[in-house]
């Protein structure tokens, strides 16, 4: 049986392989610096050693992410996953990247605790959040109303304190492809957040074709 394409593609993009050349570490490691994993009953825990944050994932075959990463292993010499501890080459891109200010904890750990809150009621759903060393950049696909994203980051005791600088929505328009909003908040870099939405583009039976394609392509291990 394959593994479906989006655990494949997830795993290739977040478990680290090093490629030393005597060159700058953070250019060195395909993959997050210093993450592993294990599987516990029916989830995959990601971590990183010595850390007591994790992110659980579940809803899906462990097995599938043990096979991706076993793959990965396979492909890549420089793979870290059988390392208990950070490498070396991982500590050291790890400092580089947090002296450079390129990991903004104050703006990611809280709103990392709540990105299931991303989600919206559409065919596909998905979050991605990444530093640029200007902004933070929150990109959803079919995320929530603007007004709901608002409320949770903007309002009331248990938000981040975010203030709306500059907001484009389309919510209630069919056709237009998303919505964009420009958020502030103290002591932080700026953070630039779009909800994507591909019903102007694919219908919803045409992109779930496109997904079965994809899976259908996933290489046997």
């Amino acid at each position: 049986m394959s593994i479906p394409y989006v655990i494949r593609h997830w795993a290739d993009r977040d478990l680290p392989v090093v490629d030393p050349g005597g060159g700058d570490p953070r250019d060195e490691i395909a993959g997050v610096y210093g993450l592993r994993y294990r599987i516990t009953g029916s989830r995959d825990v990601l971590y990183r050693p010595g850390s007591q944050a994790q992110i659980r994932l579940h809803g899906f075959n462990p097995g599938w992410w043990e096979r991706a990463a076993t793959r990965r292993r396979r492909e890549y010499a420089g793979s870290t996953l059988d390392t208990p501890h950070w490498t070396e080459h991982e500590s050291r891109a790890h400092q580089l990247t947090q002296e450079a200010g390129w990991e903004p904890a104050g703006l990611l750990s809280p709103l990392l605790r709540r990105i299931r809150a991303t989600a919206g009621d559409g065919p596909c759903n998905g979050t991605s959040v990444w530093f640029n060393e200007v902004a933070l950049r929150l990109e959803t696909t079919y995320g929530p109303a603007c007004a709901q994203l608002t409320a949770l980051l903007c309002k009331g005791p248990t938000t981040l304190g975010w203030t709306v600088q500059r907001q484009t929505c389309f919510c209630l328009s069919e056709h237009a492809e998303g919505c964009s909003i420009n958020f502030t908040a103290p002591g932080e870099p700026p953070i630039h957040y779009t909800n994507l939405r591909w019903g102007a583009r694919f219908t919803e039976k045409n992109h779930q074709r496109q997904l079965s394609e994809l899976n259908a392509r996933a290489l046997l291990i």
